[in-house]
């Protein structure tokens, strides 16, 4: 009986079981791993995540609790709104994470642009130690309020505990 294989599957199978050695993998492990690849390229794509912070050391610890907690999660990252605009031009997320002081473009301008510029409707989660602190700011406005105006989904203060932001993660992921 005939098995329906992926077409990039099929064509690793096809050059490790070539006739002319020439033509297969060097080793079985060659052949392994381009079967693996070409099964992991044929999966449907995972959601697409990009999570903004001006800090290094919070953008890679969110990627890798994201990547560990979402498999099969495509992880961009921008350490300012500009930087992320541009990623998300070419690239429109499913989630976004975001801290909303940062250089350039903070993080409720890089929500009004998403919504008015690109015109695309990710889900946000923003975070920042301004939503610990609940003064009102501008016309008497707390920030909270100010972000669900704009279209943020979800809302956590810095600091943030690892499980807490994980749980936000996937709720807005729908898993």
């Amino acid at each position: 009986p005939e098995i329906d294989l992926p077409s990039e599957v099929q064509s690793a199978l096809r050059r490790g079981l070539a006739k002319s050695p020439a033509e297969r993998f060097a080793s079985c492990s060659e052949l392994a791993q381009a079967l693996r690849d070409a099964f992991v390229r044929s999966l449907p794509p995972g959601p697409s995540v990009i999570v903004v912070d001006d800090d290094p050391a919070i953008v890679r610890l969110f990627a890798a609790l994201i990547a560990d907690a979402v498999p099969g999660a495509r992880i961009m990252s921008a350490s300012d709104g500009l930087v992320a605009l541009e990623l998300m031009r070419s690239n429109p997320p499913s989630l976004v994470t975001l801290d909303l002081q940062m250089p350039n473009l903070n993080g409720m301008e890089l929500v009004h642009q998403l919504r008015t510029v690109l015109k695309i409707q990710p889900r946000v989660i923003a975070i920042s130690g301004l939503l610990g602190r609940e003064r009102p700011v501008k016309g008497g406005l707390h920030v909270s309020v100010m972000l669900r105006a704009v279209g943020v989904v979800e809302q956590l203060a810095k600091p943030v505990e690892p499980l807490i932001f994980v749980e936000a993660v996937k709720r807005q992921l729908a898993m």
